[in-house]
């Protein structure tokens, strides 16, 4: 249940935010007498026919600025969690190795030991 309501409440946000513009001009249309008799600027001016556009436009306008302001915000704060803090320094761990290779003076021939040790007989 869980797996298939995720993603359709996912899909449904990301299209009322994509339909913010339209929903604000639908408050618009249907609010268009309230938003004359208390929000319009130009009711001195009835000439102008404003109906309420004016107060239209500014909602418009603040919303796009702040889907601007969303952005950069973002996009700023990107780039702030990838900044080092200090510098670092890196070791390499050093590794004993897996055998050691003898060289005996008087033979010319190489033995290796896997063990890294010089192999003894058994002691009985």
């Amino acid at each position: 249940m869980f797996k298939v309501l995720t993603p359709i409440g996912l899909i449904v946000l990301i299209l009322l935010n994509s339909m913010v513009f339209s929903l604000i001009q639908g408050s618009y249309v249907l609010n268009k007498a309230h938003i004359i008799e208390n929000f319009c600027v130009n009711k001195s001016q009835p000439e102008l026919n404003c109906d309420g556009k004016c107060y239209l436009a500014q909602q418009l306008q603040a919303e796009k600025e702040r889907q601007e302001q969303e952005q950069t915000h973002h996009f700023s704060t990107d780039f702030g969690q990838y900044q080092l803090a200090s510098t670092f320094s890196l070791t390499m761990p050093t590794y004993k190795p897996l055998y050691t290779i003898f060289w005996c003076k008087y033979l010319l021939k190489g033995y290796f030991s896997v063990m890294g040790s010089v192999l003894l007989p058994p002691k009985i």
